[in-house]
């Protein structure tokens, strides 16, 4: 127990049985602590030993597993797959975006010299050459060569009288009669138009002129909503010496030295807050410029310009007019 070496182990020292021990860096530790257990010299035990087990020193050989060859796809194979793949995912892509595509008919192509041919070229070429109509004009007649429509009407105003008469004159002129059976080279002539005229008199009898009424868009309507009357806040505090008086719309909070609120709200312009006659209380405000403090009814300077936010304003009369006379300064 005092050497703390296993007594088979002794055995074996003693015995020479080198075999049985775990190996030769605990040999040598258990020959130096077991050799100055019994009084003789370390180095010359272990240098004995040493010398005695000569093979005791050679390192056993280490096997270790040969790891199994890895199964992996061959390269080939991979790049094929995906090859067919893609072929197979375009080729779907394809069949389904040409089953939404719309088909139109196609346009057949102009024929040459359409766009030169003249609207009477076209005429004469709907009927055979042996079968086309001219006409001609008679230049004794009074009609011009500009096309005019058949239907339309020659106004002339006579004269105007005191009774606002007038004589509208309607030329009609007279229809051009034309065979139904065409059969060989004919030419036809339309025939002057004759002076013939209906002569229309009338009584015109001027209707009275209509008033121009332009719409007028209806007056806005009036807001009958009265606005609310200014609100007072801490009434209760009729012994107050300090009032905030908004002149603007401001933002203000009121706290006492324990930190609890008494007030925190905005102040509409027209409102106002009796401050409680207490110690220790202070403003936060948002909008210095806009807030008139009074102080025993007396108003004094404002404390700060118009949207300046102030804190940890002291609001005790005395106090409140130093900062007030400082502002001013």
């Amino acid at each position: 127990q005092s050497l703390r070496i296993s007594s088979r182990y002794l055995r074996a020292i003693e015995e020479g049985s080198f075999e049985k021990l775990p190996g030769p860096a605990y040999v040598v530790g258990f020959l130096r602590t077991y050799s100055k257990f019994l009084g003789t010299d370390p180095k010359t035990v272990v240098d004995r030993f040493k010398a005695e087990s000569t093979g005791f020193h050679s390192k056993p050989e280490l096997e270790f597993p040969t790891p199994p060859p890895e199964t992996s796809v061959p390269r080939t194979a991979i790049v094929v797959g995906s090859v067919v793949t893609a072929a197979v995912v375009f080729g779907a892509w394809h069949f389904w975006q040409t089953d939404e595509q719309v088909k139109f008919d196609a346009v057949p192509p102009v024929p040459e010299g359409f766009g030169n041919s003249s609207p009477t070229d076209l005429q004469n070429s709907a009927l055979p050459a042996d079968e086309q109509v001219v006409l001609e004009i008679d230049e004794s007649s009074d009609i011009e060569a500009t096309p005019e429509p058949i239907d339309s009407a020659v106004v002339a105003i006579e004269s105007v009288d005191i009774e606002a008469e007038e004589e509208l004159t309607t030329v009609v002129p007279e229809k051009l009669n034309m065979p139904s059976d065409v059969s060989g080279d004919y030419t036809f002539v339309r025939d002057s138009v004759s002076n013939s005229s209906e002569t229309i008199t009338g009584d015109l009898v001027e209707a009275p002129a209509e008033p121009n009424l332009i719409p007028t868009p209806p007056p806005p309507p009036t807001s009958t909503v009265s606005q609310e009357p200014p609100r007072v806040y801490g009434h209760e505090n009729a012994d107050s010496r300090v009032t905030l008086l908004a002149r603007q719309d401001s933002w203000v909070q009121v706290q006492s030295a324990e930190n609890q609120l008494l007030i925190t709200r905005i102040l509409y312009s027209g409102d106002s807050y009796l401050v409680p006659d207490l110690e220790g209380l202070t403003l936060i405000t948002g909008n210095a410029g806009g807030l008139e403090i009074l102080v025993d009814g007396e108003s004094i300077s404002p404390l700060g310009p118009e949207g300046a936010v102030r804190r940890n304003i002291p609001l005790e009369p005395n106090a409140l007019r130093a900062l007030a006379e400082n502002e001013r300064q």
